[in-house]
């Protein structure tokens, strides 16, 4: 989405294109390349130093452009369904206006995170005393190609927080229906359900970094923060808005039961059976909180870190041998 301009942040849908996949393809690809110049991508791998080089060379490349994918995708995501909110609240003529707060609230966040793509590298080699390696020309071009990885990667998570977070936000509508309300929970769940499939198929390829390689001290750190803020601001909220949307279904059940069983007791036959039947066709949609597409995202979250790992260890048992 780093291409994207504020005036259009929010002007296409949700689907892969050819440009947002070749971007980020071009932009691993011309790290990558980069690395193997400098000396840090280069086979056979002699000693910790290098192989140690050769992961993190090959990690932040990959995974840099990984987060560039992913970053467009979670706006166009994030256009789609909150149009489709707006939509259910009958206020599509905010659609501009909120375009123009996001469009505004991204270009704050790149100011953040291109300080924090500078500031990282240094602090990660001062942490782990890769410092004192400054010398070596690999090691200068590891610290240059980190700088993508880390301003990609924050923004991402900030991203993600943010458009979250709004969507969140437009939950909170008292004066719609509860069948209203039970529809604009379950745009915001997808949403929620897609971005952390996204973050923990992007913490999928963080075994690359520590391949015949110890789990450092600061990656432990990191990646304790990462499950951390997934935890902390993206998958306690959406539980929240689960309980919530339970509630919504057993009052909108117990409404439309009330209902069926008053229009019975009337003498209105016509009226009785097409009231009854809209009802009944009403409950079936609200019976279960979760759709069938909901529980599918949630095996999809799952899959991805055990994934990884076990085919870390395969990688590594093989290289050993």
């Amino acid at each position: 989405m780093a291409v994207i301009r504020g005036s259009t942040l929010l002007s296409r849908l949700p689907f892969l294109s050819y440009r947002m996949i070749v971007y980020p393809f071009c932009l691993s690809i011309a790290l990558i390349l980069i690395n193997v110049m400098g000396g840090s991508i280069d086979l056979p791998i002699t000693n910790n130093d290098a192989q140690r080089d050769f992961n993190t060379a090959l990690g932040t490349s990959l995974i840099s452009g990984y987060f560039l994918l992913t970053i467009r995708f979670v706006h166009r995501n994030l256009a789609s369904s909150l149009y489709a909110i707006l939509v259910i609240k009958n206020q599509q003529s905010l659609f501009k206006h909120y375009n123009k707060e996001i469009a505004q609230s991204f270009k704050r966040h790149v100011v953040w995170c291109v300080s924090i793509g500078f500031l990282m590298p240094v602090v990660y080699m001062v942490s782990e005393g890769v410092i004192e390696r400054i010398n070596e020309p690999e090691v200068i071009v590891v610290a240059i190609t980190a700088i993508p990885f880390w301003f990609l990667m924050s923004l991402f998570f900030i991203e993600v927080y943010a458009s979250n977070k709004l969507l969140r936000k437009l939950t909170c509508s008292h004066e719609l229906s509860p069948s209203s309300q039970i529809e604009l929970i379950r745009k915001v769940l997808n949403v929620g359900l897609t971005s952390a499939t996204i973050i923990l198929s992007g913490t999928a390829l963080m075994p690359i970094f520590w391949i015949n390689q110890p789990v450092h001290f600061f990656d432990l750190l990191f990646i304790s923060c990462l499950l951390g803020f997934v935890a902390l601001f993206l998958m306690w909220p959406l539980f929240t808005l689960i309980f919530k949307l339970n509630s919504l279904s057993e009052k909108v059940f117990e409404e439309n039961e009330n209902l069926i069983s008053n229009y019975i007791k009337s003498n209105n036959a016509k009226v009785e059976s097409s009231f009854i039947e809209k009802k009944i066709t009403e409950q079936e949609l609200y019976t279960h909180a979760l759709t069938p597409s909901h529980y599918k995202k949630l095996i999809t979250c799952i899959i991805p870190l055990p994934f990884s790992w076990l085919l870390f260890l395969l990688i590594e048992s093989i290289l050993v041998v």
